[in-house]
């Protein structure tokens, strides 16, 4: 995540305690890669999940399917 992004949203699991997931963006710098990261470890270290997502699209915010874990909407 470049140094000057912004953090957007940090939330906790719904299906898992340890799990926490942030969304961030860069965009007022014109960088507009979307940047998402997984935690499994209550934040101690982070794993980035974005890989899929289209390169010129920067994520606000993010929620996790009520349902099923392995689901998330941007």
């Amino acid at each position: 995540v470049p140094e000057r992004a912004q953090i957007r949203r940090v939330f906790h699991s719904s299906h898992d305690d340890r799990t926490l997931y942030a969304a961030a963006s860069a965009h007022e710098d014109d960088d507009y890669r979307p940047f998402l990261a997984r935690s499994t470890d209550h934040g101690r270290t982070w794993t980035r999940i974005d890989g899929s997502l289209p390169p010129g699209a920067p994520v606000m915010s993010l929620v996790e399917d009520p349902v099923n874990p392995r689901l998330l909407f941007t």
